[in-house]
């Protein structure tokens, strides 16, 4: 089983934004009823260090349409250990799972974090 794959480019102080639509051969799911959780870690160890939770909000329930996000203050502290004049490199994991109104939880998303580290930080410079 291929499970889907996106690998997310975060930059840092900036906010993120992806929309998902979540179907089923081609037809959106409603989502009336469902709940997604996501979460960012610098690994998928077990004891890896959380680094962020997802917002996820459903943008359109009919349309099977829902927003993850990171905000702008989140993705600042994302990766404090970041290496100097790193540029962008994989950087840590993410991924979402939705829960149905039956009470099944199932995987969505997920993928590596790619992070970008910038000179101009929230706040000028």
């Amino acid at each position: 089983m291929n499970l889907p794959e996106f690998d997310l480019f975060v930059v840092e102080g900036a906010s993120y934004d992806l929309l998902v639509t979540l179907s089923e051969n081609g037809v959106a799911v409603p989502l009336t009823g469902y709940t997604f959780e996501g979460t960012v870690k610098e690994s998928y160890a077990d004891n890896a260090s959380l680094r962020a939770t997802m917002t996820c909000s459903i943008v359109d329930a009919a349309k099977g349409q829902v927003k993850l996000s990171l905000s702008k203050t989140q993705t600042e502290g994302l990766f404090l250990n970041a290496s100097e004049l790193r540029g962008a490199s994989t950087a840590g994991v993410w991924d979402v799972f939705y829960n149905t109104p039956s009470g099944a939880r199932h995987y969505l998303l997920g993928g590596k974090v790619r992070f970008k580290q910038t000179a101009t930080k929230a706040g000028g410079l």
